[in-house]
């Protein structure tokens, strides 16, 4: 009934699970520490917004569909706007809701981004012995996976990005579905996960998930049509139903705007460049690119272009090896397509090499008002790169004598060791204990706090301004009215238009505090202003409360 775990099988399994821990606790490891905040606090920006969001999330009431009222207050923001992580804000919600969490403040990305270390491991893992059928190989290969520069430079504050596990299972899916039963689980289970972490995820998967029921409707005809289109719809209707309690539908939400700004370079993949700190290499210069290309960052690294470059030269001087990998494709074309489709997306329409402009292709006003949904498209190749990464382990086939093979991974992990080590130094020392210190020193906040339930920015929320009133406000169970999402509400500025309309008008709500968040308040008051509220500067802020 069991099968038989020998020492052969789970050495190599307990050196991957070693592996992930140990990249983990050299890169990340002051972050585990839930109540260790301070680094998020004094970092601001992304990290911030996120860990805020969750915060105002957990302390929040529960609603359906899953929404953060306290946030955008009245109307509130979905949970999946915010890149707080859903599945765990919803999970440390229902411990809050339990009582099995503290009141004060605390941030779970630490422990997100260990089980992302850990699944990337064991997935890529998995993957791996399918294609060199060795444990050691595949052990050994995990940590090139762990190291991956698209995933690591997302841990440094998109947490929700960093789940590149979700791509690799659906590879792991694509390469290991045998039966209907597997793929009508593992898919769906697959797809309310991702729709939980992070919506350009979800869209991977999908795609992953389109290239794998094609292959095995019309190539290994392991599932007849009838019975396919019956599990498509089936997941059709889980995704809706997921996205419907989710939120993703609830309280509108706006598009963004920038398709074409946040692509990937077509020198992607040489380019040490992250546009953020230190260069990934030390052996190759930094390319230089477009403004915000950072999006489209997916340097493959010195030893897997090393790997890589062994394959090719192997294809291309046996013609035998030619015609496998030619027959290769051909029966996994849908794959193919999907990522010759996604390497397109990710370059947008608008094509640099370098910081060259090859070509612009104008789009009609609602194709690109659709592609906006999805702006940031240099993130879609990373299903690519994971491809990549993958094909070049194909070089282990090719060589018979054991020793070599293994002797040839070690030297690639070491170059790509090498090769990143500097990178790798930086983030390590990127998280040491800082102590934080709040700009609200004045001992009159906890008044506000404790006399006030909600807070207003005027005009508008300004990044680097409101974060440490926002969470002050957070601590004191206070609503906010604004924050920056990655999808704001579309009648936010209608609401913002309508309260300055208030404020000039004297109509002000005696259980809420303004903030204003520039020097020069003349343009938003009048008279009326000042004979029903009352201006007074505490800190470095203005604030405007109802005349008791």
């Amino acid at each position: 009934m069991f099968k038989k775990i020998t020492l052969k099988k789970s050495l190599p399994l307990l050196f991957v699970i070693v592996a992930s821990f140990g990249t983990f606790f050299y890169l990340f490891s002051e972050l585990l520490a839930p109540t260790y905040i301070d680094w998020i606090l004094n970092i601001k920006s992304d990290p911030f917004q996120h860990f805020i969001s969750g915060f105002f999330y957990r302390i929040g009431p529960w609603t359906f569909p899953l929404n953060a009222p306290m946030i955008a207050y009245p109307t509130g923001i979905s949970i999946v706007f915010t890149d707080a992580i859903p599945i765990f804000a919803i999970f440390f919600k229902l411990l809050y809701t339990l009582g099995l969490l503290p009141q004060a403040p605390i941030q779970y990305f630490g422990i997100w981004l260990l089980l992302c270390f850990l699944l990337q491991g064991l997935v890529s893992y998995a993957l791996l012995k399918k294609i060199t059928a060795s444990r050691v190989l595949s052990a050994l290969g995990s940590i090139l996976f762990l190291l991956s520069p698209p995933m690591l430079l997302r841990m440094r504050g998109h947490f929700a990005l960093s789940a590149h596990f979700l791509i690799l299972l659906s590879l792991f899916f694509y390469a290991y579905t045998k039966t209907t039963k597997q793929t009508v689980w593992w898919w769906g289970s697959l797809f309310v996960i991702s729709l939980l972490v992070h919506p350009y995820l979800f869209m991977m998967v999908g795609f992953l998930y389109a290239a794998d029921m094609v292959r095995t409707t019309f190539i290994t005809k392991l599932i007849s049509f009838r019975t396919s289109s019956l599990i498509i719809l089936g997941h059709v209707i889980l995704v809706l139903c997921t996205m419907y309690a989710a939120g993703y539908f609830a309280i509108g939400s706006g598009v963004s705007v920038g398709f074409g700004a946040f692509s990937m370079n077509v020198l992607s993949v040489f380019n040490t460049s992250d546009q953020n700190g230190l260069p990934w290499s030390r052996i190759i210069a930094p390319i230089a690119t477009a403004p915000y290309q950072y999006e489209g960052f997916n340097y493959l690294g010195i030893g897997i272009l090393v790997q890589l470059l062994l394959f090719i030269v192997f294809i291309t001087i046996q013609p035998s090896l030619r015609k496998k990998c030619i027959d290769t494709v051909k029966q996994h074309w849908p794959l193919a397509i999907i990522i010759v489709g996604l390497t397109f997306f990710s370059m947008s329409t608008k094509v640099y090499i370098g910081t060259h402009l090859l070509f612009n292709i104008p789009l009609p006003g609602k194709i690109e008002h659709l592609f906006n949904i999805f702006r940031s498209s240099g993130r879609f190749f990373w299903p690519v790169y994971y491809v990549l990464m993958l094909i070049s382990f194909a070089i282990y086939t090719l060589i018979q004598k054991r020793t070599l093979r293994i002797a040839l991974l070690c030297t690639v992990i070491a170059l790509q060791i090498f090769d990143f080590f500097p990178k790798l130094q930086e983030i390590n020392t990127s998280y040491e204990s800082i102590a934080y210190t709040s700009s609200l020193r004045s001992p009159e906040w906890e008044r506000y706090g404790t006399e006030y339930a909600h807070v207003s920015f005027v005009p508008h929320v300004s990044p680097g301004i409101y974060e440490d009133v926002s969470f002050w406000a957070a601590t004191h169970h206070m609503t906010i009215n604004s924050m920056y999402t990655a999808r704001p509400a579309k009648d936010e500025v209608q609401k913002q238009i309508q309260m300055l309309q208030d404020i000039k008008n004297g109509i002000l709500s005696p259980d809420t505090i303004y903030i204003f968040q520039i020097a020069d308040i003349s343009g938003y008051i009048s008279t009326s202003t000042t004979a029903n509220g009352t201006i007074s500067q505490l800190d470095e802020y203005t604030i405007l409360t109802k005349k008791q």
